[in-house]
């Protein structure tokens, strides 16, 4: 009796539904547990989530304080740094509101302040797809004889974001059409654009919670919200997206020197080189702008990947100091060109309209209301 009623109870946990299985531990049995570390992953990110956790720790050593494997003080300090500039702390070092919402959103924050400004330009889905891009890696695949597949795809924008997202669209186009030669007709990946879709996809769904209403994508329908129609130059759209990069990216912005060759230069003169895989490493046509913004999160003395050319007008909304004189202008230090004739003065007006409505999206966490009619503007 005992041996049946015992198969009958192995019968019976076979057909359990699923669900959550909790495992409760004394103190004792996890206290030699090694506690969270810093170096394994983005500093950027280790800060933020610290700072989550204790609003209060504010400096450098309240931050290492406790670690089983603290890295360098002088790479924690270029990390505060950075999110200072990035706006996510502020200049005490205290967690802003910008730097509260940027914690949410599962990818490198520079990557989460360019899905922002994608929510709050109504470009969302072009943006989303770039940000899964930069959160996991380049679908081009590299290789000495691997040709360049960016040069495919409208090398004349010089915008080697641009080229990520027409990839993108292009695949899904010949997906439709059961185009199995398309990856490697252009040095693609596969696998690296079905992991982007799926990114994609829940980067989306993310910003939807936090009230994204662009026409672009249809509330509860997720199967659309990482498709991507193609994105034509010197589009309306196309001009959103670089405003995006410029807003999310800057300061992360090199000066081109044209001569017998275009050399790019950082804010301190160090010549930085383009990556072979960039459009930037074999472009031949002048550019109209001395301005290129990388995505980079790291040091790019290897040589930068990502990189696009912006219009001075562009840096100029976003930048964080402006001085003018004539056609000469300064931004943030770097110098740059307008026509004389051009209105710095409509533009300051129209910069403080378009910061305050972007602080105002952050601080109510709904980026439904950035005025439509400022996104046409």
């Amino acid at each position: 009796a005992v041996l049946v009623s015992a198969e009958v109870a192995r019968r019976r946990a076979a057909v359990c539904h699923e669900g959550k299985v909790m495992h409760l531990f004394p103190s004792y049995r996890v206290r030699d547990l090694p506690t969270l570390q810093a170096g394994a992953g983005n500093l950027q990110d280790f800060v933020l989530q610290r700072k989550m956790m204790n609003g209060s720790m504010s400096g450098t050593q309240s931050l290492l304080q406790g670690l089983l494997n603290p890295p360098p003080v002088a790479a924690m300090e270029a990390t505060i740094a950075s999110l200072q500039q990035l706006h996510a702390l502020t200049p005490e070092g205290i967690l802003s509101p910008l730097g509260r919402l940027l914690s949410r959103i599962p990818v490198p924050p520079v990557v989460a302040k360019l899905l922002f400004w994608g929510a709050a330009l109504r470009v969302l889905k072009p943006v989303a797809v770039l940000a899964a891009f930069l959160s996991t890696k380049s679908p081009f695949i590299q290789g000495p004889e691997a040709e360049n597949g960016k040069l495919d795809y409208h090398p004349e924008c010089q915008s080697d974001h641009f080229a990520l997202i027409q990839a993108y669209a292009g695949w899904q186009v010949a997906e439709k059409k059961n185009d199995i030669t398309y990856c490697t007709r252009h040095s693609l990946s596969a696998d690296s654009l079905e992991m982007t879709q799926l990114l994609a996809t829940q980067l989306v769904s993310l910003m939807m919670d936090v009230g994204y209403d662009g026409p672009d994508v249809q509330r509860g329908n997720v199967t659309t919200y990482s498709e991507l129609p193609r994105m034509e130059p010197g589009s309306t759209d196309l001009a959103l997206l670089n405003s995006c990069i410029a807003a999310a990216f800057h300061p992360n912005t090199l000066h081109i020197k044209t001569g017998k060759t275009t050399t790019f230069m950082d804010s301190t003169g160090v010549s930085v080189p383009s990556h072979l895989t960039s459009l930037h490493s074999s472009t031949t046509k002048p550019y109209p702008s001395p301005c290129l913004i990388h995505s980079a999160s790291h040091s790019v003395l290897h040589g930068i990947t990502e990189a696009t050319m912006v219009e001075s007008t562009y840096l100029a909304l976003f930048c964080n100091s402006i001085r003018v004189n004539g056609t000469q202008v300064w931004i943030d230090g770097w110098q740059a060109h307008a026509p004389a004739a051009q209105s710095w003065d409509d533009l300051f007006v129209f910069r403080q309209k378009v910061m305050q409505s972007f602080q105002a999206c952050v601080s109510e966490r709904n980026f439904a209301l950035f005025p439509d009619e400022m996104v046409d503007e």
